[in-house]
């Protein structure tokens, strides 16, 4: 009984042998797949693309715009055959069901522009079917990850114009102060949080790579309002203490 027990055993293990690695192919072929399109956006070369795209194949760009396969190729083609960029495919998670496939990588970009060395990076959400034995990339998401804001330099001397409560609605007030030299903020319930110049009136939260911070002044030049912007939609702070 134990020996048949054994048996079975060996026979469920053995079983799961050519799973597990046509799973590792898969991975492997998809990772691949994924590369040979970072390298061929890179050097402008439209016939990997054409080759690894599925017909009914959709892109959601960085500017949220929804291209499909025939405008995606006809941006490809108009691409200089001789950029010296390199794409390199980064952390890269993989989950499969059946014939469909989600790739989720983080690239890095490395590219020159008039001398200037540029890095970029990019999270790309990729979806595959898999036809005729082939992986097809039938959709694709991409987002452009802001690299850290750097502050500008301005004349901290005009801080101090800047300090008081703003309030948006009863009970919900936003103060400003100054602090060794810093512009400070802090939300009522809160804490504190730094604010550094993007320029004399517009600022940035510490550590953050979206919204702004606008003082607007009147035709005196005193400031009246803080406006919180963040991916262009404004709301209105206005100055009820100085």
């Amino acid at each position: 009984m134990k020996r048949f027990g054994l048996v079975l055993l060996l026979s469920l293990s053995l079983s799961l042998v050519p799973a597990a690695s046509a799973q590792s192919k898969d991975d492997l072929a998809l990772r691949s797949i994924a590369q040979t399109l970072l390298d061929a956006l890179a050097h402008g070369d439209t016939m990997a693309w054409e080759r690894n795209l599925h017909r009914d194949f959709l892109l959601t760009d960085e500017s949220g715009n929804v291209v499909p396969r025939s405008q995606m190729l006809s941006w490809l083609r108009a691409l200089p055959a001789d950029r010296a960029d390199r794409i390199r495919l980064g952390r890269t998670i993989i989950r499969r069901i059946g014939n469909v496939a989600i790739l989720y990588h983080r690239d890095v970009e490395h590219a020159d522009i008039a001398g200037q060395p540029i890095d970029a990076e990019y999270q790309t959400t990729d979806t595959y079917v898999k036809v005729g034995g082939r992986w097809q990339l039938l959709a694709s998401h991409v987002m452009a990850l802001p690299q850290p804001r750097k502050p500008a330099n301005i004349d901290t001397s005009k801080l101090q114009e800047t300090e008081g409560t703003y309030e948006l609605q009863p009970g919900v007030t936003y103060t400003v102060r100054v602090d060794n030299g810093r512009l400070v903020g802090q939300r009522s319930g809160n804490d504190p949080e730094v604010l550094l110049p993007a320029s004399t009136d517009v600022f940035f939260r510490e550590g953050t790579v979206r919204g702004e911070k606008l003082f607007t002044r009147d035709a005196e030049g005193n400031v009246v309002a803080l406006v919180d912007r963040r991916d262009n939609i404004d709301v209105v702070w206005k100055r009820v203490s100085r």
